[in-house]
């Protein structure tokens, strides 16, 4: 997302949106990265995405 607080914002306030996400609110951003272009944001996204749930969690961890 260029804007990451807008679209949490969406994501907690808004009446469209993926029904995944609805159910889940409040919804909060505990990370994010920024990246050249959206090729590469994509690719960083993917390599996220294929951590275990407690590899992510680790990672958030790290990060805070």
């Amino acid at each position: 997302a260029r804007d990451p607080q807008k679209r949490v914002h969406d994501h907690n306030h808004g009446k469209t949106g993926a029904r995944y996400t609805r159910s889940r609110r409040p919804v909060k951003l505990v990370y994010h990265e920024e990246h050249p272009s959206r090729s590469a944001a994509s690719e960083r996204e993917y390599q996220l995405k294929k951590l275990t749930r407690a590899k992510k969690l680790q990672f958030i961890e790290l990060q805070g």
